[in-house]
């Protein structure tokens, strides 16, 4: 294929709307400033030089020069510096552009970069009717499109402050100002990169360094996709260094403009191209035999292509088994049928909403055109999709999985297009708490999937017995558990929960030997632990996984690393134009990874973490919730193995007080770090640092209610000690009541924490005497009054922890009463 043809395409990829920009010196030459056209380095050298009444000295780097006179020649003569700053604003702001210049920034570009100081992109885009939003590394990131990113600074903004840090110039600018790395631009410019159909370098010569080492380290997944567009006539040697980052094309700014000009392309329906939301297709047949060895791995691994649940579906035989038919897929498919709009799946971590949704949608695709959204990119490029749905398809259904990380996208949709069918999920406690703040949900059909029915059950139990993975045995006489002692452990230990079953399976000694086995194996390829315990991490965290977001918590890292046979049982990179994303298969085994093997470095991995994310932004989002989860005692504690978990917790929480001061007048830091105690009943230490966090919540705006439920809870652990009297025992269980009776009522921890009443009663109710037994009844009656009353019969059903509630409530009231007769 020709030069020109290869452009063709090229182009033609830029008018999909993906395609980023990055401009350098070299694509601004032809525009003219208002001192005329603008200047090369030597041009600027000369400039400076002259100011200073030099003779031009180019055996000097421009930027030696300028770290001479602005930091050496000026301190003597202020004056002369604020003449530089007028000759460059009149030099670099430019009054015209060449058509070039228009054609090329006429284009529908995702996003533009430069390191230019000019404003030539803004002008030339304002003469096509395009605005462009100019920004510089101090400004907070916005997810939008239409912006040009200046990495080295920007002409409007030059002042005495900006040179001596944003604008780089001088040599110290360039070393003290860490351009993209403290800023969070660089993940967003990474993540541009790797979801970029075609990325455009003009004009730009790898000088800058930050630059080069993203394209290194990121040059696997990106070369493919990467053009430089050079002037005619470029140095063999100078080619060479390009070609290691992309195809070089040197026929000059113009003639590509030229290119562009002849090369006008409309999208037809069929060049629609999604960014954020995938098509999910429907042959309608099934395909080859479904493998043994793939059916196993899903069910280790959760390692499962889409065609496998295609097949499983259209097939009439079930075998290999390894997919559970939800009973809850026929209920969705009725709701949707009856015109349900919006439909929410809940269910706790490794409970198989990913799955289940997956099913959903090849069942729905028979008829309808379903849209399911990828975990990583913008949300300005998520709502552009929306809009191509809703606009090219004819009752199109929309799938959104871990809905609270998209709240934007929900509110858009909400706004704009409420005739759509969302299907929506997320883990149940996050969508609890965010049906507090957004009512609108409660219209939702609710599919909670975290037990499974007595036929799940059966068909889990008889999927595990055909793959051979389980031998639960007596450590007594080592005999191996009947069949129907299996099924009681499925069902009782385990709960009926996917989640639970598959660690009881995958914890055995041959499970665990399996897992070793594996990582043994590719750690001794030198490969990062950190970089492997990082995407388990954020697997369980259901933070979307991306290289750009890796980066960012453990700094520079292999990408090879994905293309290790055995860490592809484990995680998988996706490879296509759609973006680079890391993809833990199983939040179970991640768990099971970061229990097993790395038992001893997990406290040391996360306190190297937020000591390397405390110096980012704290205006991003996924660091900030990364922050939130590694501070957090329930998130921590169940990572770690129950020997010496206290004394990791312990020492944990007191290293952070040590790494981070700022923590001693946080309420919340104090309130994680008494569940520590109280969880392992040391109840003085636990109320002394709740005490503290009361404390300090007085200074703050904290919501206490947060400290009273964990107050609650500690109190109902000292009333069911036998080291205080029933008198006392008493007065403590009336205060953790009336604190819980002050909490909201439709908040699920209060009564999750009510559930200790039971214990309370088991442990001391011998001893009460009529008026203590009244006190009790009272204080249930009132309790059950308010959940009755408050929580609505739609999410009674489908939360477990209130009907529990009621009924631990109701039996205490029958009991006492009972005891009451007894007693008269």
């Amino acid at each position: 294929m020709t030069t020109e043809n290869n452009l063709k395409d090229i182009i033609k990829k830029i008018q999909n709307g993906r395609a980023v920009l990055f401009v350098g010196a070299g694509f601004s030459h032809g525009a003219i400033g208002f001192n005329g056209k603008l200047p090369v380095g030597s041009k600027l050298r000369e400039m400076i030089c002259k100011l200073m009444n030099r003779p031009d000295d180019n055996e000097r780097k421009l930027s030696e020069i300028a770290d001479f006179f602005i930091e050496g020649y000026c301190k003597d003569n202020p004056e002369k510096l604020k003449e530089f700053i007028r000759q460059m604003k009149d030099t670099f702001t430019v009054k015209e552009v060449s058509s070039y210049h228009i054609s090329i920034a006429s284009l529908p570009w995702r996003r533009i970069y430069t390191t230019n100081y000019d404003n030539v992109i803004e002008e030339a885009a304002k003469k096509s009717g395009i605005r462009i939003e100019s920004k510089d590394l101090e400004d907070d990131f916005i997810d939008e499109g239409n912006i040009c990113l200046h990495i080295n600074g920007k002409i409007e903004k030059l002042n005495k402050s900006t040179l001596e840090n944003s604008f780089k110039l001088t040599s110290s600018s360039y070393i003290s100002y860490d351009a993209f790395n403290n800023t969070e631009w660089k993940k967003y410019f990474i993540n541009d990169l790797e979801l970029a159909s075609v990325v455009i370098f003009i004009g730009y010569s790898l000088y800058d360094i930050d630059i080069e080492k993203i394209l290194y380290h990121n040059n696997l997944q990106i070369k493919d996709k990467v053009v430089f567009i050079h002037r005619e006539g470029i140095n063999e040697i100078d080619k060479f260094k390009y070609e290691k980052y992309g195809k070089v094309y040197s026929i000059g700014v113009k003639k590509f403009a030229q290119l562009i000009e002849q090369n006008t392309f409309v999208c037809t329906k069929e060049d629609i191209f999604f960014e954020r939301f995938r098509k999910i297709e429907y042959i309608g047949q099934s395909q080859s035999a479904i493998a043994e060895k793939d059916a196993l791995n899903f069910l280790i691994y959760g390692k499962i292509k889409d065609k496998m649940i295609e097949d499983e579906i259209i097939r009439q035989h079930n075998k290999p088994p390894f997919l559970i038919s939800r009973d809850k897929i026929d209920s969705a498919l009725e709701n949707i049928k009856n015109g349900k709009k919006l439909l929410v799946v809940i269910g706790d971590v490794g409970n198989g909403k990913t799955i289940f949704l997956k099913q959903l949608a090849t069942h729905l695709a028979s008829s309808r055109q379903v849209f399911m959204l990828s975990t990583t990119g913008d949300e300005v490029a998520a709502k552009r999709d929306i809009d191509k749905i809703a606009k090219n398809n004819k009752e199109p259904i929309v799938i959104i999985d871990s809905y609270v990380r998209h709240t934007y996208l929900l509110e858009y949709i909400k706004l704009h297009y409420e005739h759509l069918t969302i299907i929506l999920a997320a883990r149940t406690h996050e969508h609890y708490r965010y049906l507090k703040e957004n009512e609108y949900l409660n219209k939702a059909c609710i599919l909670e999937i975290d037990t499974l029915s007595d036929s799940e059950l059966e068909c889990f139990y008889r999927i595990i017995e055909y793959h051979g993975i389980w031998y639960p045995s007596s450590e007594k006489n080592k005999q191996r558990y009947t069949e129907n002692y299996k099924k009681i452990i499925l069902s009782d230990k385990c709960k009926k929960e996917i989640a639970l079953i598959l660690i009881e399976v995958l914890n055995s000694e041959q499970m665990k030997e399996k897992i070793v086995k594996i990582l043994n194996n590719l750690f001794s390829k030198q490969i990062s632990k950190k970089q492997v315990f990082a995407i388990c991490l954020l697997n369980l965290m259901d933070i979307p996984i991306s290289i750009g977001l890796l980066e960012e918590i453990v700094g520079e890292h292999d990408l090879s690393i994905y293309q290790d046979e055995n860490l592809e049982n484990i995680i998988g990179l996706n490879l296509i134009n759609r973006g680079n994303e890391v993809f833990v298969k199983s939040p179970i085994f991640s768990l099971l990874i970061l229990k097993i093997y790395f038992a001893n470095e997990t406290i040391e991995y996360f306190l190297d973490i937020l000591r390397l994310i405390g110096k980012k932004s704290n205006r991003d989002g996924q660091l900030n919730l990364i922050r939130k989860n590694l501070f957090r005692f329930r998130f921590i504690e169940r990572l770690l193995l129950d020997n010496g978990k206290i004394d990791k917790l312990k020492n944990y929480y007191e290293s952070l007080k040590r790494e981070f001061e700022w923590l001693i007048q946080d309420p919340q830091y104090w309130l994680q770090y008494a569940m520590c105690f109280m969880m392992y009943n040391e109840l003085d230490q636990a109320q002394q640092k709740l005490s503290t966090a009361y404390e300090k919540a007085e200074k703050t705006n904290y919501d206490k209610t947060k400290i009273d439920n964990q107050q609650a809870r500690l109190y109902l652990k000292k009333s069911v000690s036998h080291n205080i009297d029933i008198k006392e025992a008493m007065r403590v269980f009336l205060e953790a009541d009336r604190l819980l009776m002050r909490q909201k009522n439709n908040d699920m921890y209060k009564y999750k924490i009510m559930m200790d009443y039971r214990d309370f009663i088991d442990e001391r109710s011998s001893l009460f005497d009529l008026e203590q037994w009244n006190q009790v009844i009272g204080c249930c009656e009132k309790q059950l009054k308010y959940l009755d009353g408050n929580i609505t019969k739609e999410r009674f059903r489908e939360q477990r922890v209130y009907e529990e509630c009621k009924e631990m409530l109701e039996a205490i009231i029958y009991k006492g009463k009972q005891n009451k007769t007894g007693q008269v």
